[in-house]
């Protein structure tokens, strides 16, 4: 019965503060970072009471806006530190397991997946390359590269 109620009560503050939540999301960028900054360093030293953490936060912070003007995708970045450990882990025990041979070459399946991460990774780095050389042409040195290729570049 308690637990009705206090659902109850949280609905229906729920809707009356959905006016003030919808002006928060129109608020300035400016307006909201101090603010968004200021409550998570205090979230973090709260939470540990240790300056550490807060370094921490600030170095990660600081990593994922170099990452994001190097063009990056933060979210998979985010997945991979997030698994990492995990897969660490996984692979520590499949070693351990299977001392001898590795278990990428023993399953096809497995094999087969590598092979498509590594040849994803080559094309990937391969075509990063061949548009830094493309960035460096005047348009009309592109136009003629291009050739048959319909891609509207400006003169």
């Amino acid at each position: 019965m308690d637990n009705c109620l206090s659902e109850d009560f949280r609905g229906f503050f729920g809707l009356l503060l959905i006016p003030l939540l919808v002006k928060v999301t129109q608020t300035p960028g400016i307006l909201l970072f101090p603010i968004i900054i200021s409550v998570c360093v205090v979230g973090v030293y709260v939470m540990n009471v240790s300056m550490f953490y807060v370094w921490e936060m600030l170095i990660i912070a600081i990593g994922g806006f170099v990452f994001r003007r190097l063009g990056y995708v933060l979210p998979s970045l985010i997945m991979g530190l997030v698994l990492g450990g995990v897969v660490e882990t996984n692979i520590h025990l499949t070693h351990t397991f299977y001392k001898r041979v590795s278990i990428i070459w023993r399953r096809p399946a497995a094999s087969v997946i590598f092979v498509l991460a590594i040849t994803v990774l080559v094309f990937n780095l391969l075509s990063r390359r061949k548009l830094s050389r493309l960035g460096k042409r005047t348009p009309s040195q592109l136009k003629e590269v291009l050739g048959k290729k319909r891609i509207f570049i400006e003169s």
